[in-house]
């Protein structure tokens, strides 16, 4: 099976197969190289990979305003208009915008603490965001199968709330996932751990990857 390695723009990571390349979140302009060739390539112009990325959309079209003509300059002298006198109007228009500006602050912020204040509006600004840390495996043999332990640290680097941490074990082409469910508190770490039993134990080569996201 073709092996891939990415660059990120700091150093190169691999080997993956196309399926783990994908969970890595390339584009079609991320650096890729292989057994087989000399120079790195974008991961758009490799058939097998860029055929499973998704197509590009064109940005938003923008239809250019027509030139105005400039008007024709008038001989007449403009009349002088008189400047209005200022009334009490003006104050009260300054403190009805002060007044609408303190509401919506309000709302506003009701909004970030109850995201389900409003049904379809969510703000992530108190959302946790989970980070993959470190991770490593442990892999012990019995007369048929292979078992695999997989340990994670997941670090919290956003506000408090759930966080889903998927494991990914992939062997000879066959994929088995697990995934666990934890509670983070805002800036906390927490060590994760899943067993996979069904490994085969001749069943070649095992790669693994971990992956996070909010809940």
């Amino acid at each position: 099976m073709k092996k891939y390695y990415i660059h990120d723009g700091s150093q190169e990571v691999g080997p993956f197969n196309v399926d783990e390349l994908l969970l890595k979140g390339i584009n079609h302009d991320t650096p890729i190289w292989y057994d087989g060739i000399q120079d790195w390539k974008i991961a758009g112009k490799i058939e097998e990979i860029s055929s499973k990325l998704p197509a590009k959309v064109p940005p938003p079209f923008i239809k250019p305003e027509p030139q105005r003509q400039q008007p024709q300059q008038s001989t007449a002298q403009p009349i002088q208009q008189s400047k209005p006198k200022k009334s009490g109007n003006g104050i009260l228009s300054i403190v009805v915008t002060l007044i609408i500006a303190i509401i919506i602050f309000y709302v506003v912020m009701n909004m970030a603490n109850n995201p389900n204040s409003i049904p379809g509006v969510k703000f992530e600004i108190n959302t946790p965001k989970p980070v993959v840390i470190s991770s490593r495996a442990d892999k012990s043999k019995s007369d048929i199968k292979m078992r695999a332990t997989i340990y994670a640290t997941i670090q919290n680097q956003g506000g408090s709330g759930n966080a889903a941490v998927i494991f990914h074990v992939t062997q000879d082409g066959n994929t088995y996932d697990r995934t666990k469910i934890i509670s983070l508190a805002s800036n906390e770490s927490k060590d994760v751990d899943v067993t996979f039993d069904e490994i085969r134990r001749l069943g070649g080569e095992i790669n693994y990857s971990v992956e996070t996201q909010a809940q």
